[in-house]
C-alpha cells in the first residue's frame, strides 16, 4: 500500500503541540464528552479503559488526518492506487475489496459500515456491511467517476468524518490488548500500557496514536518486519525514551 508519510511518532507529537483549534466548528450529531480524559481504572484491566475526546477535538483530529492523507480534497476520499487491487476510502484509507479479491492487507471498510449502522448513520440503499466493492478494477472505477454510486459514497464519507474518527479510536483501543498479549515479559507489558495511556492523556497524543496505528499497525505481525525489526506502535512504545515530557524540545 502506498503511504506517503514517513515521520516518526515523536515528531508527529511535536508538530501537533502547535495546533490552534480555536476556529473549528462543532457538529452536534456526534456523541462525545466535553473534555479529553482517560477513564481511570486498574492498569491490569486495560481493555476496560476508554479514550474520550470532545466533539471539537474529534473534528480537529479528523480534519488533520484528512489533510495528511487526501490533501483535504473531497474527491480523494475515494481512491484506487496504482498497482493495488482494492479501493481506499475515507480519512483512514479504509480498504474495500471487489468480490473474490484479497491481499495481505486487512479489509476495513465493511467494519466501518457496520459501525455506521450501529450509529444509525443513513446509508445508500445498496450499501451494507456485506457489500463488495462495486468496481472490479481501477479502469472500471475511473470510468464511473461521475456515477450516482460514486457521488453517494463521497457524500457519505464527507458527512461522517467524526464517526470515522470514533471508529479509528475504537480500533486504537482494541490495539492495546493485542500488543500486550504479544509480550511475555510483565515488566514490558506494564511499560507499554503506561506509555500508551500517558500519550493518550492529551488530544495531540490521541491523534498521534490513532494516526500511527491506522497506517503502521500494531507491530505484532511477523510479516511486517525489515531486517527482523518491526515498525508498528508496539515498537514505538517500547523504545520511547524515558522522561521525555516536552516533545517540542526534540523537534529540529
Amino acid at each position: 500500500m502506498c503511504i506517503k508519510r514517513r515521520v516518526t511518532f515523536l515528531v508527529m507529537l511535536a508538530l501537533l503541540m502547535s495546533w490552534d483549534t480555536s476556529g473549528w466548528t462543532l457538529n452536534p450529531s456526534i456523541l462525545l464528552t466535553r473534555s479529553t480524559t482517560v477513564q481511570s481504572t486498574r492498569l491490569e484491566e486495560p481493555t476496560n479503559r476508554h479514550i474520550i475526546i470532545s466533539r471539537a477535538q474529534a473534528e480537529v483530529i479528523g480534519h488533520k488526518i484528512w489533510l495528511n492523507e487526501t490533501g483535504g480534497r473531497r474527491e480523494n476520499l475515494i481512491v484506487w492506487n496504482e498497482g493495488e487491487n482494492f479501493l481506499s476510502l475515507g480519512i483512514g484509507h479504509f480498504i474495500w475489496y471487489p468480490e473474490n479479491a484479497s491481499s495481505e492487507f486487512e479489509e476495513s471498510f465493511p467494519k466501518l459500515i457496520e459501525f455506521f449502522e450501529q450509529q444509525a448513520v443513513v446509508l445508500p440503499v445498496w450499501l451494507t456491511k456485506w457489500s463488495d466493492c462495486p468496481w472490479t478494477e481501477k479502469d472500471e472505477f475511473l470510468k464511473q467517476a461521475q456515477s450516482q454510486t460514486m457521488g453517494e459514497l463521497q457524500a457519505l464519507l464527507t458527512a461522517t468524518v467524526l464517526q470515522q474518527v470514533q471508529f479509528l479510536i475504537r480500533r486504537l483501543e482494541s490495539a492495546l490488548p493485542v500488543m500486550i498479549a504479544n509480550l511475555s515479559n510483565q515488566a514490558l507489558r506494564t511499560k507499554v500500557r503506561e506509555r500508551f495511556y500517558r500519550v493518550a492523556e492529551t488530544p495531540e497524543g490521541v491523534y498521534a496514536l490513532v494516526d500511527y496505528v491506522n497506517f503502521k499497525g500494531e507491530g505484532v505481525s511477523t510479516r511486517e518486519r525489515y531486517n527482523g525489526k518491526g515498525w508498528g506502535l508496539l515498537q514505538v512504545l517500547l523504545f520511547m525514551r524515558k522522561g521525555v515530557h516536552h516533545v517540542e524540545d526534540h523537534w529540529h
